[in-house]
């Protein structure tokens, strides 16, 4: 026999129900993932969220804290530099791939996503060309 146990979601106030079982298992309870992903945006931003390391993040992105937002200090650089802010879908590219480096000599504006992945295609093709051709072992 499975009990239940009554709650209310922590964003929108609804009251839910759920196995009790599951229910003592975690700290925070949501009606769907559209309210919890709500919650985790306000709880978890930054250096309160646990990829957050020392101001890397877990994809190994310098973050900085701008007017009180996380974000890329590589695209912090790339829109003083430019004098504007970035568009969403623009791209900023390492040239030495290390994610960390982020002189402005190193950097790269892509115009879209796109433009990023065939550079990239362009990258693999020449290198298997050189390994190919004998120029690179």
């Amino acid at each position: 026999m499975s009990f239940k146990t009554k709650y209310n979601c922590e964003v929108c106030g609804k009251e839910r129900s759920m196995n009790t079982k599951h229910y003592n298992r975690g700290k925070h309870h949501f009606c769907n993932v559209k309210c919890s992903g709500e919650w985790k945006s306000i709880h978890l931003r930054g250096d309160k969220n646990h990829s957050f390391k020392h101001g890397i993040d877990s994809k190994g992105y310098r973050i900085i804290k701008f007017k009180g937002k996380s974000m890329k200090y590589h695209r912090f650089l790339m829109e003083k530099h430019l004098g504007r802010k970035l568009y969403p879908w623009e791209v900023i590219h390492h040239i030495d791939h290390n994610r960390i480096n982020n002189n402005l000599e190193n950097l790269h504006l892509f115009n879209t996503q796109d433009e990023h992945n065939s550079y990239h295609g362009y990258l693999k093709h020449l290198v298997y060309n050189m390994v190919r051709g004998g120029f690179y072992k």
